[in-house]
């Protein structure tokens, strides 16, 4: 990062740049200060009358100019950890629970700007870590279909990933829509296994779509590096969503999660889930011993009946790739325009969808440690 500002601390003025190494150097005729940055560096911002007029690291206090410190505040919210988060936004309501993480909305205290924050619960030393290994995934991620997450803060009790705001996906697309959907889906996960990571819990309530019509994969915090061997062959996910292999304890890979996909594309089409049933133990039932000859014909147009086939292949050598899904036939014959003409989210009424989803489809998540919350 190159940056070269001002900043003032007792009462000398003080130039702030960042080093190969990743640190933040501050320095004046007299003396010169070197911070690391990563999760483990905590800076507290000060604002007054929605100007921000310093921050504090390691007990050291400097200010300096708004516009070059939220810039500042900007570029570095991927890379280390804040505190005192209320400094800076206003808690609006709550927007999603889980066991130990809740989503909220919050409004920027300096620009009025929403943001989404997921909060997280610090359990126990082994939650702190996996959260902290979600936060490095999501961290080397920057694509048009991946949610941006701007800045992590943390508490005594809790940790706090402010994303940008999203909004659910309806339940109402017609077909050319649902083809659009897909095609970003596809870009979103070419990319992120491109860089060498499985998501491990793609679902319909991890993949949300902003206000430009942009869909967006989120919540990375099941992901994997594909490189580790160890994690590539632990259960987890959410049931009815995971690829048979997984459930089989077998080593697994890219594969899986195309799988995933092609559960939402059923999803999209139907409006129900594929496997229906009321208990956990009976939808993970019919989600490991799925094959494709019990995937009924399906009435759906431009060879999507094919596509989807190829997604939820029981066998994952014979299922496609990110890649090749992009290059099918059913991706050919999308209408770029079509959402422009029919917005897919003007107003997104997913109460009967989620009403729905309540009957058909277990909330429950198996995670890394092999426990179901």
């Amino acid at each position: 990062m190159n940056f070269n500002i001002k900043v003032t601390f007792n009462n000398s003025l003080c130039h702030l740049t960042i080093d190969n190494n990743n640190n933040l150097v501050i320095m004046n005729q007299i003396q010169l200060m070197t911070f690391p940055l990563n999760l483990e560096s905590n800076i507290i911002w000060r604002q007054e009358n929605n100007l921000i007029r310093g921050f504090e690291i390691n007990t050291f206090f400097f200010t300096g100019d708004h516009h070059d410190l939220l810039k500042l505040k900007l570029n570095l919210g991927r890379f280390v950890t804040y505190k005192k988060i209320n400094n800076m936004y206003y808690f609006l309501s709550t927007i999603g629970k889980g066991n130990y993480s809740q989503v909220c909305l919050l409004q920027c205290k300096i620009t009025n700007k929403l943001y989404a924050a997921k909060c997280m619960k610090k359990v126990n030393q082994d939650v702190v870590k996996d959260i902290k290994k979600e936060i490095f995934i999501w961290s080397m991620l920057q694509h048009k279909n991946i949610a941006r997450f701007y800045e992590v803060y943390e508490s005594t009790n809790s940790i706090y990933i402010v994303m940008e705001k999203l909004n659910k996906l309806r339940n109402d697309y017609d077909h050319e829509e649902i083809k659009l959907i897909m095609k970003d889906i596809f870009e979103g996960v070419h990319y992120i296994h491109s860089r060498n990571i499985i998501h491990r819990d793609l679902k319909i309530d991890n993949i949300l779509i902003d206000d430009e019509n942009q869909v967006k994969i989120i919540d990375f915090g099941l992901a994997c590096q594909f490189i580790n061997l160890e994690s590539r062959i632990i259960t987890c996910g959410t049931p009815g969503y995971i690829a048979p292999e997984v459930l089989t304890n077998k080593p697994f890979d890219y594969k899986s999660d195309i799988f995933s996909v092609g559960v939402v594309m059923y999803q999209l089409y139907f409006n129900k889930h594929l496997f229906q049933a009321e208990q956990v133990n009976d939808i993970l039932k019919l989600n490991k011993k799925f094959t494709i000859s019990r995937l009924s014909v399906l009435n759906i147009p431009d060879c999507g009946y094919q596509f989807l086939r190829s997604l939820l292949n029981h066998n994952p050598l014979q299922r496609i790739t990110a890649s090749q899904a992009l290059e099918h036939w059913y991706m050919n014959s999308i209408k770029e325009d079509h959402f422009i003409k029919i917005p897919r989210n003007p107003n997104p009424k997913f109460k009967d969808h989620i009403q729905l989803s309540l009957v058909i489809q277990s909330k429950t998540t198996i995670t890394s440690f092999n426990k179901i919350y």
